[in-house]
């Protein structure tokens, strides 16, 4: 009995141990996803088309480059500054945005999320663009999304999240859908690979394209 008893214990003993070994033993934390890769050096090269309701390209001959050309500390955190040329939002050589990886989402120097890239629910960037009249031009939200197909440009053919914007139109533009979507793709530990925009007055749509880019990714 006394045997019995004795082996018992050990049993117990044995079990206990190996729960405590297991209570101590955690997953690793995933790393949190790198959508834009921020070391002072890397850059990004882009050619942007212009596609009618044909499909038909043209190529616009814009080519612009992105850098980052430095860090700098605001309120003791680092953020990054992108420096270049991305037209037609800046056709200047200049400061870009200023920005840092916040768990894998982006965000600038005024607070503001450039890509909120662990939130596929809210809403961001809602705004309705008023005229001189009063009138109610569009409405616009951005929203991101996590799809299943790749992306091909220049540079290659890569896996995306996209952040894209709809926009409602509250007036008549002949030949343009209503509403009309923008894209934002971006490949994980390469950066934006493309973006498509329009002009009101136009039913095409311009794509910005990644053609080369060199990044260290941050570990």
């Amino acid at each position: 009995m006394k045997t019995v008893l004795s082996s018992l214990a050990i049993l117990l003993i044995f079990i206990s141990s190996c729960k405590k070994d297991e209570d101590v033993i955690c997953p690793p934390t995933p790393e949190p996803l790198n959508y834009m890769p921020l070391a002072i050096g890397n850059y990004w090269i882009y050619e942007t088309y212009r596609v009618d309701t044909n499909g038909v390209e043209t190529n616009l001959n814009y080519h612009d480059s992105i850098v980052i050309t430095r860090d700098t500390m605001i309120n003791n955190e680092t953020f990054y500054v992108v420096e270049g040329t991305y037209r037609p939002f800046h056709s200047q050589w200049g400061v870009i945005r200023i920005i840092k990886n916040d768990n894998g989402n982006l965000i600038n120097h005024l607070g503001d999320t450039i890509l909120p890239a662990t939130n596929f629910t809210d809403l961001y960037r809602e705004h309705y663009e008023i005229t001189g009249n009063n009138d109610t031009l569009f409405h616009r939200s951005f929203r991101m999304f996590d799809h299943t197909y790749d992306v091909t440009v220049p540079a290659g053919t890569f896996p995306i999240v996209d952040f894209m914007g709809t926009y409602t139109m509250f007036q008549n533009i002949p030949n343009t859908p209503n509403p009309r979507l923008v894209h934002n793709y971006y490949a994980e530990n390469v950066g934006k690979v493309k973006e498509t925009y329009f002009y009101m007055s136009s039913p095409s749509i311009h794509e910005i394209r990644l053609t080369n880019y060199l990044v260290v990714v941050p570990v």
